[in-house]
């Protein structure tokens, strides 16, 4: 009972702060758009409105992990073809990297076109929309993004899939990797708040019998590989 009032609870305020957030991102977002706004004053709406869109993703995925955390959010399984929903992910990203700042390589095998999965449309969009923002947040300078859709075990089709999105940013040490693989909601409602993206992809994959794979990339930056099980045949 405790868990579900927790859940009921965090679900109340994300629905409260949706109105007065909107507000804030469309005022912002006016401003920053008129013509006769100074640069200086239209410099300033423009991290408003970011910072509001951050907020908002945050409280999302607040919402979700919650859910995720006490199996609150139940699945809608479908056999769905990966190779257009990884793409659209990836294309949904880089349309709102205005300055180009996160160029993304895409790298898939021809082979893996047909490729389907059973899973959350939904669910496993936002895993990897939060792997690609995780690598945008954390390098505020930019990075190059490489994503790579593979077969999960040296070419068995029937083994499952890989998705794997890699940067060459400032990575991550031995310490918060050892850190991210033992997170918990518990441990980031008590303030660990760092991670929180990463989380969700863990639980997201965790409930359509995946894993997922955290580290260094070849380039010393993060790393994250996501595999999941093909679909029946």
């Amino acid at each position: 009972r405790r868990d579900e009032a927790r859940t009921e609870w965090i679900s109340g305020v994300s629905h409260d702060i949706r109105t007065p957030l909107s507000l804030v991102m469309g005022y912002a977002d006016m401003i920053e758009s008129q013509p006769e706004t100074e640069p200086e004053v239209r410099k300033k709406a423009a991290l408003i409105r970011k910072q509001s869109l951050r907020i908002r993703d945050l409280i999302e995925d607040l919402n979700l992990a919650s859910k995720l955390e006490y199996n609150m959010q139940p699945l809608n399984l479908k056999k769905i073809p990966l190779i257009p929903m990884v793409r659209k992910a990836v294309a949904d990203f880089i349309n709102l990297d205005i300055d180009n700042r996160y160029p993304v390589e895409w790298n898939a095998d021809d082979s893996l076109a047909g490729c389907c999965i059973m899973a959350d449309k939904d669910l496993i969009y936002r895993a990897i929309a939060n792997l690609l923002l995780n690598s945008r947040n954390h390098n505020p300078g930019g990075c190059q993004i490489c994503v790579r859709v593979e077969y999960a075990d040296g070419g068995a089709s029937d083994a499952g899939y890989a998705i794997s999105i890699e940067d060459n940013g400032t990575g991550i040490t031995s310490n918060e990797l050892d850190r991210l693989y033992h997170a918990s909601y518990a441990s980031l409602s008590c303030g660990q708040s760092h991670g929180l993206g990463l989380l969700i992809v863990r639980q997201i994959t965790d409930a359509h019998h995946g894993k997922v794979e955290l580290g260094h990339s070849a380039c010393d930056g993060f790393r994250a590989r996501i595999i999941l099980p093909s679909a029946p045949s």
